[in-house]
């Protein structure tokens, strides 16, 4: 399929030429099992730099790749903070579909030694609306974050939960003053 032959171009040395094969991957909307396990692959390179951009590329892909979830789930777990970053920030685009899988690693991550994986995780959980509700509790006590960006993206992400967000109210309301 066209997707097997512009994988590799997620691993051009030129950004742009990546970004490209990025978004043509995206184009191409329903992947196929052998582009999707092509794709998963790439989350397993020894490469940093390859794992990145894969995990880029499903992002941008989005809800069509809600299969690779698991992969990127087990991707937050990389040494590699731009890795971990990217592979949450994919989660966040692919929605609520991802969250069965992606839920508690996402929780976890919102403590993440990089506060900007911690701010992405819960830009990710609030992009999955209220099939994340089960996150609520974890950013709440994100409110209390000593990073602005994450306490910033806990409250945005605490707003788009919905109704089941409610308890949230008063966190929220003194949170503004902050």
């Amino acid at each position: 399929s066209a997707v097997i032959s512009l994988v590799p171009l997620l691993n051009d040395h030129d950004e742009s030429v990546r970004t490209a094969a990025a978004e043509a991957i995206a184009a191409v909307g329903e992947l196929q099992d052998a582009d999707r396990a092509t794709l998963v692959q790439g989350l397993k390179s020894e490469d940093s730099l390859v794992r990145v951009q894969t995990a880029k590329a499903l992002g941008t892909i989005g809800a069509a790749a809600e299969e690779a979830a698991p992969a990127l789930v087990k991707a937050m777990g990389d040494s590699n903070d731009r890795v971990r970053a990217e592979a949450v920030e994919a989660l966040g685009k692919i929605g609520e579909v991802a969250a069965p899988a992606a839920v508690p690693k996402l929780v976890k991550a919102l403590r993440d030694p990089d506060t900007w994986v911690g701010s992405l995780a819960a830009e990710a959980l609030g992009l999955m609306g209220e099939a994340a509700e089960g996150a609520i509790p974890a950013l709440l006590s994100s409110m209390r974050h000593p990073t602005p960006k994450v306490r910033g993206n806990a409250a945005e992400a605490l707003g788009r939960m919905g109704e089941a967000a409610e308890r949230a109210r008063p966190t929220l309301e003194k949170a503004a003053s902050d």
